[in-house]
């Protein structure tokens, strides 16, 4: 049988309020109401559970984003340092490691269409 889990907590639900407001103190399959609502706690439990983890992993997903922007602005500052770096520079063997193409290692984009036409 397919599992939905909000039809779950509905059925569960409805249940446990229709038994509460219409015959409290009937009792069925040998269980009250308080007997069943004990029973089947552990899924009322797991879903709030499921809820908090939401929470906290939104928030982590958030607090993630904030601190990747701060170590992006200074990985680019450490960048521009190597860049301005008398010893270093802009052909810095360390800004090739980093994933860089180094200055000279670029193509100047300089291009020089052949002369086809016969003068």
């Amino acid at each position: 049988m397919k599992s939905n889990p909000k039809k779950t907590e509905q059925k569960l639900n409805q249940l446990i309020d229709a038994w509460k407001r219409l015959d409290p103190t009937a009792e069925f399959a040998g269980y009250t109401v308080e007997a069943f609502e004990a029973q089947v706690d552990s899924s009322f439990a797991s879903r709030a559970k499921l809820k908090e983890i939401r929470l906290d992993f939104a928030k982590w997903v958030m607090s993630r984003k904030e601190s990747d922007e701060e170590s992006m602005q200074e990985h680019n500052r450490v960048i521009h340092g190597i860049r301005s770096h008398a010893g270093h520079g802009n052909n810095s063997p360390i800004l090739r490691a980093c994933g860089y193409v180094m200055e000279m290692e670029r193509d100047s984009g300089l291009v020089r269409p052949a002369n086809t036409e016969a003068a």
